[in-house]
């Protein structure tokens, strides 16, 4: 999965499919393409991926107690495949509105 963080508010948001997202002072922006792999980010955004499968294995092997099970996130190279950068969004993509989808 790809989130952005914002380096200016310090906010981090989990990119979704064809909803435009932004941090919570609106300087870093991205969304998915419908192909649900490439996204498009912009402003500010640093990009951070997280691997879904070890996520999910962290999920499954989650302790009563301690620190938990470890995760590995990465932030994406300035040049990746499944990443491209944008100077505004695109406008046909609707921004997606409400705290309850944080």
């Amino acid at each position: 999965m790809k989130l952005i963080y914002c380096p200016k508010c310090l906010d981090m948001k989990k990119l979704r499919m064809l909803a435009l997202r932004r941090c919570a002072c609106g300087q870093s922006w991205g969304y998915y393409l419908d192909d649900d792999l490439t996204a498009e980010i912009g402003g500010c955004a640093v990009p951070v991926a997280i691997e879904n499968d070890e996520l999910r294995e962290a999920v499954a092997a989650r302790p009563e107690r301690g620190r938990g099970a470890p995760i590995e996130a990465r932030v994406l190279p300035e040049r990746c495949d499944t990443l491209r950068v944008r100077a505004e969004p695109n406008p046909r993509v609707p921004e997606e509105r409400g705290a309850a989808r944080d």
